[in-house]
């Protein structure tokens, strides 16, 4: 249900800017023959009814139509009440916080569906009881009734439609009210209108809809109208106005049926059948040609740009560091390493990318200034200004605009160092690092040359080869020109490590590999079900194998939770789990916090122990605060 409703919403955002179209293309042909604007309805039905659409750069839909995750909150933060509550100084965590994302999902959801249920059943009763009123009608001729118990004539049916007619119509509106009544049968309108009361049931809680729904029964009724007075003189005119006005009816605030010939605009109607004139050929051109841009720039979706929109939506906060390099420029201006507190406006700067994907880019030979970034989960990205004529990012090339670009070189264009020696070298990869481990004791730097890595160490010669955000190869000797002492490959999971030159390193990978997959496979076991609660307590109460599953894991579990929070952004549900567990884990460490997210929750505790480090020192802390230990070692990245 939430996730149908969810999709509505989605879709309803994408036909609201066609509705606004619409009414601005009925504006602009107003000359032009009435049921040209049924085409354009008819288009708005189409997309509100197909959940997929085709992408098209002439797209005119924003590209960001708005969800369901964009406006309500993300995560529920309540806490069980029957968790253990804090021991040895360290207070118990606050029981109480925000309501959460999939809850008030779910009860919009079952609003949303009894919006639809009462305007189905108003629909439904209007029917009974018009049917009721007409149960004694007469028949006349064909399929065309009188009663005495109706005030205006109608059409009554879907699959077998009647006319009815009220018993005291004046002979003389007859003929006129017969006419139109035909026309909208030859018209299908009988299906039409309740199929626009339909999709007006199912999207009740946009406005724009119901103000769509308006201006379709009021085109119909025009198009109809046009329809019969197009075949009328003059006295034919002013007959057919005369009966629009006899058996005009009080306007309805919403209606499903019947088709009624007296309602709806009275008096515009009557100006538009007095007054019509056969419109030109050009303008049923113009209206058909308007309908096409429509369909074309309003039932698509904008192409998406994955790189683009991810460098739009780029945060300061996923940003763990930040380097530029500048080509060609002066040796010492080659490069810069961003301090924490220029990251922001670097981020600020590439939010504002834009431009049109670049079909065959050319070869330039003007200045290249490129942002290389690390995110807080390990990933690397590299965003370019190529001559103030190409954004690039991430190998994607786009046209950006030239006024943009070019502000680029006044506050990016030279660095403050050298370029780092080896900087493109190549990242070494597990890949590299296996098949670097099958020469045993026999591996040699040279093995090593062409990979980046950094220098480390006083006295022993130690580089660093980064691998991804969980693995590193730490290489220790004398230096390049003699001997390996130890090649650890160390895995930030769990802290552990393997010399690969006599360790069994594929072994080794593939263990810590499947103790990360199995606590990762738990929590999102926790995290699917229930799927409406407001406190995480409610998750690990559902799951009560895989809770305990958690805890027996001890460490491993441990590591896995600092090893998240320590990457950052864990504001959704499964930071609340883990915050939990961890207090379960560590009751020594709980704190006394009332945080809106795990992750905050984490920042605090984390500050908290490197207070309780720096006041009671290590050994201390290794004795009596060994999570919070564990932690720091694991930030520190140590061997």
């Amino acid at each position: 249900m939430a996730a149908l409703f969810e999709k509505l919403l989605s879709m309803s955002a994408a036909a609201g800017w066609l509705v606004l179209a619409v009414v601005v293309l009925r504006l602009a042909l107003c000359r032009a023959p009435k049921w040209t604007r049924c085409w354009l309805w008819a288009l708005l039905g189409v997309r509100l009814v197909l959940p997929v659409s085709l992408k098209s750069s002439l797209s005119l839909v924003p590209r960001s139509p708005v969800e369901v995750g964009a406006v309500l909150p993300e995560a529920p933060a309540a806490l069980p009440q029957q968790l253990p509550q804090g021991v040895g100084g360290y207070p118990a965590a606050a029981a109480d916080a925000p309501a959460a994302g999939p809850e008030l999902t779910a009860v919009l959801s079952w609003l949303w569906l009894a919006g639809v249920l009462l305007l189905l059943g108003y629909a439904l009763l209007s029917v009974i009881r018009l049917r009721r009123r007409v149960a004694e009608a007469v028949l006349l001729q064909g399929r065309v009734w009188q009663c005495d118990r109706v005030d205006t004539p109608f059409i009554l049916g879907v699959l077998r439609p009647k006319i009815y007619l009220p018993s005291d119509l004046p002979p003389a509106a007859l003929e006129p009210v017969l006419a139109h009544e035909s026309a909208h049968l030859a018209r299908r309108d009988h299906w039409w209108k309740p199929l626009g009361f339909l999709l007006l049931a199912v999207y009740w809680f946009h406005p724009l809809v119901w103000l769509a729904y308006g201006l379709f029964c009021r085109d119909l009724e025009l198009a109809c109208d046009e329809r019969v007075v197009r075949r009328l003189d003059g006295a034919g005119r002013k007959a057919y106005s005369q009966a629009l006005l006899t058996c005009s009816a009080e306007r309805r605030v919403l209606a499903a049926c019947p088709l009624a010939f007296g309602e709806g605009n009275v008096k515009g109607r009557i100006r538009a059948a007095l007054h019509y004139r056969k419109p030109a050929f050009r303008l049923v051109l113009a209206a058909a040609a308007a309908c096409i841009v429509a369909a074309v720039c309003f039932l698509t979706d904008p192409v998406r740009h994955p790189t683009l929109e991810w460098a739009q939506s780029l945060t300061a906060e996923q940003v763990a560091s930040a380097e530029l390099v500048v080509m060609p420029q002066s040796q010492d201006k080659q490069y810069k390493q961003f301090s924490p507190e220029e990251i922001p406006a670097v981020v600020a700067l590439l939010n504002e990318s834009r431009g049109r994907p670049a079909g065959e880019p050319e070869s330039l030979n003007g200045q290249s200034i490129w942002f290389y970034l690390t995110l807080t989960d390990g990933t690397r990205h590299e965003v370019g200004n190529m001559g103030n004529v190409y954004l690039v990012i991430d190998g994607d090339y786009y046209d950006g605009p030239y006024d943009w670009l070019s502000t680029w070189d006044d506050s990016y264009g030279a660095g403050d160092s050298p370029l780092p020696e080896g900087y493109f070298d190549p990242a070494l990869t597990l890949e590299d690092v296996l098949k670097l481990s099958e020469k045993r004791e026999g591996l040699t730097w040279g093995d090593l040359e062409g990979f980046s890595y950094t220098e480390a160490g006083s006295g022993l010669y130690i580089r660093i080869y980064p691998i991804d955000s969980r693995y590193s190869l730490w290489v220790g000797g004398a230096g390049p020109s003699g001997s390996i002492m130890y090649a650890n490959l160390n895995c930030a999971y769990f802290g552990e490590s393997v010399d690969i030159r006599t360790g069994d390193t594929a072994a080794f990978v593939e263990e810590q590999e499947t103790r990360w997959n199995r606590t990762a496979e738990l929590f999102a076991a926790i995290a699917a079900s229930p799927a409406v609660s407001s406190s995480p307590g409610d998750y690990l109460n559902a799951h009560p194998e895989e809770h305990q599953a958690l805890l027996d894991g001890g460490t491993d579990t441990m590591c896995y939770i600092f090893t998240q929070f320590l990457a950052g952004d864990q504001t959704g549900l499964e930071g609340h789990l883990m915050r939990l567990v961890l207090d379960e884990l560590a009751p020594e460490a709980r704190l006394k916090l009332e945080a809106d997210t795990g992750q905050e929750y984490f920042d605090a505790w984390r500050e908290t122990a490197e207070g309780v480090l720096e006041e009671h020192g290590a050994e201390w802390m290794e004795e009596n605060q060994p999570a919070m230990w564990l932690m720091l070692q694991m930030q520190r990245a140590e061997p």
